[in-house]
């Protein structure tokens, strides 16, 4: 692939009609027609903001409840997940982020933090905040969060990067570094639903503007409509500018630094 753009333009062709299955219940992410991602790697010809914005995502293992996630940092320090991968002390123990998770990258190669100081979350708004040890910011950089009132339009192109890989048809896959092209489908105040694939193991990954590189939402949930598939009608994230009001309300030292 030498850029994002055919990628996207395929998943654009291959959206159209939804499944006229009943739609069943939220999943953390959904497969949306076609598997449309592509791996990140040393080798792919990605364009230099995109390569550079997922330097900031890291893969997250959360001992405590025997989980992943993916996490992405705010600021040298700071990594933003959801609060259903992480809501408490006790769940922040132990957790440990490779940023250096990718494909074609030994597994010697790791770039893990310590990621086990909770800051704070809000169920409503599916966020969770964390701080790192030995600030990986100033290696692998942060990711900048859209925080003004300008609106998003309907087909404005996006992408996800997230850690997944494709467990449907093998459950022993390495759920290395991901993107996924997509386009806004509807927003809301709160929610931007979105035609990029994600599946488990992607909650937490930024939502991201191809415009101008912005984070413009949080990934969260995805709509089922075919469990055994894990297909569905749409993934959705929460909005950055709503996340972020309430993170100048709640945390401002964190505030202070993003």
């Amino acid at each position: 692939m030498k850029n994002l753009i055919p990628l996207i333009t395929i998943l654009l062709i291959s959206c159209g009609n939804p499944p006229t299955k009943m739609v069943e219940t939220n999943a953390s992410g959904v497969v949306i027609r076609e598997l449309n991602w592509k791996s990140i790697s040393n080798s792919a010809n990605f364009k230099g903001s995109i390569r550079d914005n997922a330097k900031a995502v890291g893969d997250m293992m959360i001992p405590a409840v025997s989980s992943r996630c993916t996490g992405f940092l705010i600021s040298n320090d700071i990594l933003m997940t959801n609060h259903h991968c992480v809501s408490s002390d006790k769940e922040a123990q132990n957790i440990v982020v490779d940023f250096a998770h990718e494909m074609n990258i030994p597994k010697t190669d790791k770039l893990s933090f310590h990621c086990d100081e909770f800051i704070g979350s809000n169920k409503e708004l599916d966020y969770a905040l964390i701080r790192c040890r030995n600030h990986p910011g100033k290696m692998v950089g942060h990711l900048k969060l859209k925080v003004d009132d300008e609106p998003l339009m309907e087909d404005d192109l996006i992408y996800l990067i997230h850690h997944n890989c494709d467990y449907r048809q093998d459950p022993r896959c390495d759920w290395t570094k991901k993107i996924s092209p997509g386009k806004i489908q509807n927003f809301d105040f709160d929610t931007i639903r979105h035609s990029a694939d994600s599946l488990r193991g992607s909650s937490g990954a930024p939502l991201i503007s191809l415009k101008d590189g912005l984070v413009i939402g949080l990934h969260h949930a995805g709509k089922l409509t075919d469990r055994r598939a894990q297909a569905g009608i749409y993934n959705e994230a929460i909005s950055s500018a709503r996340i972020v009001e309430d993170i100048r309300i709640n945390f401002p030292e964190v505030f202070s630094q993003i």
